[in-house]
């Protein structure tokens, strides 16, 4: 995918007539014995979502681990009364896709897509063996019980909204491609 250049910083979209709004979550306790010293509980940091949206339809950007979390998510943006459209992960790791079956059973129109790269770490992250390990042991009877895989964007351009939107690398350094953040640029 391309990287985002100066050229695409600062583009003027106030006659898409777009809006967006974030979601976070408050930290949640992990439960783990791998603490360090001086450290008696460990968090698993805030996450956040962003819903763009026009006068009808929503696209949201990452969903979040636990099914509370997702039916907060869920209720979050039925509140809004948007139709969701899109789900889009920004990247493969659980906690930015996990929610995703409990956002699709309240919302079973929307379409649930990521990068070929993000589906590549999903596929790993729902391995039984590697939720078992990683995930249910420090989120214990608070996963979804239907893991889903997003569909794979096959070109860095969907349309919404008679509107293109493209998908752009940051540029951003990282140490993982998988984890690389997307840019949405609506033409």
């Amino acid at each position: 995918m391309p990287t985002l250049n100066s050229a695409d910083r600062g583009q003027n979209v106030s006659n898409t007539h777009l809006k967006w709004e974030v979601f976070v979550t408050p930290s949640i306790p992990v439960v783990t014995t791998d603490f360090a010293p001086g450290e008696h509980e460990r968090p698993w940091p805030p996450i956040s979502s962003t819903l763009i949206y026009g006068t009808r339809d929503a696209v949201l950007v990452d969903s979040f681990i636990t099914v509370d979390q997702a039916r907060a998510q869920a209720d979050w943006i039925a509140a809004t009364g948007k139709n969701l459209t899109t789900i889009y992960t920004t990247h493969g790791h659980g906690d930015h896709f996990f929610g995703a079956s409990v956002l699709l059973d309240r919302f079973p129109k929307a379409r649930f897509v990521a990068a070929p790269s993000a589906i590549q770490v999903m596929k790993e992250q729902v391995s039984p063996e590697y939720v078992a390990k990683f995930w249910e042991s420090r989120f214990p009877n608070q996963l979804p019980k239907r893991l889903v895989i997003a569909e794979e964007l096959r070109t860095n351009v969907w349309n919404w909204k008679a509107k293109a939107c493209r998908l752009f690398r940051s540029g951003l350094p990282t140490p993982l491609e998988q984890r690389a953040c997307m840019c949405l640029r609506l033409n």
